[in-house]
């Protein structure tokens, strides 16, 4: 058996191998399943970050409060819950984006199990199995045509499944010990401020008693005191609140990385990979040369 047979026998078992996981149903259903537990991460990090800008609202409401009382007071809870409040924001924006991520590489990945371009995918790479053996179809031609519109048809089919393993490999072996650590952190920092909202937020009285009213004076000195009680207890858990916003970075850089970017660097080498199938410097020459006499 001389060389040439020998790569001919190698690049049939190769586009044989094309063939059998273009049909392959299960490849379909396990990046859907990885694609769903990246989608699953999403919604419980945008869910914490939306419960703890609803409990900040909550306290804060209770600086608003306090102009009924005729107190005279005010209480910068702001200071200590503006700054997360503020990156929760941004991370609305960051996760928007990365649902909008998720919610394309899905639709691709629907297209890509589309029959006929499995079809295509299949019979594109029989003929080509088929040029390397039958002498008439032995042409440099046909040879690079095939090549190309196999090259475009397995993007079609497996890039985006090239993405979402990508995706997945980058988060298990770089992203997943930060993302436990920080989902964690604002999970506790979340339960801590509803302890707070719960305990102390002060109930206002809608009875429009006098002022000199001796348990009306009492009543609004109560809710002064219990106002200056969230002041304290954000303060003993200020460390905290800056821990939960060092968090929520880390949490925007792994969403940001994970479906964001480098989906844009796969797209984009896609793209240059079919532009560079349908230019001239597109050459199979040299692969042609090893798989004939001719």
């Amino acid at each position: 058996m001389n060389q040439i047979t020998i790569n001919k026998i190698v690049l049939t078992l190769l586009l044989m191998l094309l063939i059998v996981a273009g049909l392959n149903t299960q490849i379909n259903e396990q990046m859907l399943q990885l694609h769903d537990e990246t989608t699953k991460r999403a919604v419980i990090s945008f869910g914490i970050a939306k419960g703890i800008n609803a409990v900040i609202s909550l306290i804060q409401g209770t600086e608003l409060s306090l102009t009924p009382a005729g107190l005279g007071m005010t209480f910068s809870i702001g200071e200590f819950l503006d700054p997360l409040n503020d990156m929760v924001e941004r991370f609305s924006w960051i996760m928007l984006l990365s649902s909008a991520s998720l919610v394309i590489q899905k639709f691709i990945m629907s297209f890509s199990a589309l029959a006929w371009i499995k079809s295509a995918l299949v019979a594109t790479a029989a003929f080509a199995a088929a040029s390397l053996w039958i002498g008439g179809l032995q042409k440099a031609m046909f040879f690079s045509i095939t090549a190309r519109f196999l090259l475009i048809l397995t993007i079609l089919r497996f890039g985006v499944f090239g993405i979402v393993y990508m995706e997945t490999l980058s988060f298990d072996t770089l992203m997943a010990p930060q993302y436990s650590e920080a989902t964690k952190q604002l999970q506790q920092t979340e339960h801590k401020l509803k302890a707070i909202e719960q305990s102390e937020q002060p109930k206002f009285n809608s009875r429009p008693d006098s002022i000199f009213d001796f348990n009306y004076v009492e009543e609004k000195y109560n809710q002064a005191i219990k106002a200056f009680n969230i002041r304290s207890q954000l303060e003993a858990i200020s460390g905290q609140i800056e821990e939960a916003y060092d968090q929520m970075i880390n949490l925007i850089a792994i969403f940001v990385l994970q479906t964001i970017l480098l989906p844009l660097l796969f797209g984009w080498i896609f793209v240059m990979l079919i532009k560079w199938a349908f230019s001239g410097r597109f050459d199979t020459s040299g692969i042609y040369k090893t798989v004939t006499t001719n």
